[in-house]
């Protein structure tokens, strides 16, 4: 067995990649009668496969998350009974973004039987925001200060995957969302080449997943990863979300300590103590609580419906 990238084995992520296994060959004049390709080792939580599938002699891969990729290969030949490579040939990938920022966010969905699915309602729809310090939205979180989701000018979504935030003519202050991956598991990613503020003047950055509808699967559990300068620096893992939940991930600070100079932490977490928007009722509440404390539950609002569009149906449960 013979194996070939056509990429070449350090690439960014959502690079599609030419596996090749055409170059393997039989001894004693067979030929190659059956392939049979495996993923030994991707990031957690990815579940790509390979098209149009695995007995295919060169089929393509698409590594959409961060991290190490292994492939293998066997190969059989034509003689009866056919005979199996004595060893497996194996290759590694490295996939390592090439921008300032680079957010992932995956998802499994227990209910789900099969994540590797396509198409409308076929899994559930997770999305990742990621919002510039001037977006403002509807307070939906009762914290008296807007939200900064669904923003249309300044939040970077699914509806506005390439909002324009920086320079006239330039793209590099930009961000943008590569995937909108609606049936399942992820990733969807947003990127970031030249984030604003400087040593003299720090930036917040918003980070959010909204649970927009899991068509009958019901509860998803949600991992956020964040890299700096193609390092992985945060990581936030198996978070529980129900259907139309908002979970403020928190706010990411440029510059910092990932950068020269830098000296705030990658991220203010956002963590809570009961339900803020009962505190604002009632503070005597037993189940009222705040937002932005040094411990406690992540910030995830129940029922946060978009207020640009319905959710196609979805119903939280409070």
């Amino acid at each position: 067995a013979k194996i070939s990238v056509d990429e070449g084995e350090e690439v960014i992520p959502q690079t599609v990649l030419h596996l090749r296994g055409d170059a393997s060959i039989a001894q004693g004049g067979a030929s190659i009668s059956k392939f049979q390709w495996k993923v030994t080792k991707q990031p957690e939580g990815s579940k790509q496969t390979f098209v149009p599938g695995p007995s295919f002699p060169n089929p393509t891969f698409t590594a959409n998350a961060a991290g190490e990729y292994e492939f293998c290969l066997e190969v059989f030949d034509s003689s009866d009974p056919p005979q199996k490579s004595c060893e497996p040939a194996c290759v590694t990938v490295l996939v390592i973004p090439s921008e300032a920022l680079h957010l992932e966010l995956l998802w499994k969905t227990p209910e789900d039987e099969d994540e590797t699915d396509k198409g409308q309602g076929v899994g559930a729809d997770v999305d990742l925001h990621f919002a510039h310090p001037l977006a403002q939205g509807p307070d939906l979180d009762c914290d008296g200060a807007p939200d900064p989701w669904f923003s249309t000018q300044f939040d970077t979504f699914w509806f506005n995957p390439k909002p324009k935030w920086g320079s006239a003519g330039s793209e590099a202050d930009d961000a943008r969302l590569d995937l909108d991956d609606t049936d399942g598991a992820g990733p969807e990613n947003v990127n970031l080449s030249e984030p604003q503020g400087n040593l003299d003047e720090l930036q917040q950055y918003h980070v959010g997943v909204h649970y927009w509808n899991d068509h009958g699967f019901g509860p998803s559990y949600a991992t956020v990863r964040i890299y700096v300068l193609g390092n992985l620096v945060q990581e936030y893992t198996d978070i529980a979300l129900k259907p139309l939940d908002m979970w403020y991930v928190g706010k990411l600070n440029w510059p910092n300590v990932n950068i020269g100079g830098g000296t705030e932490p990658v991220m203010q977490t956002c963590y809570q103590t009961g339900d803020q928007c009962k505190y604002a009722v009632d503070p005597t509440d037993p189940a009222a609580g705040q937002m932005w404390q040094p411990t406690g539950e992540v910030c995830i609002r129940r029922c946060y419906l978009s207020p640009l569009a319905s959710s196609g149906g979805a119903t939280c449960s409070p």
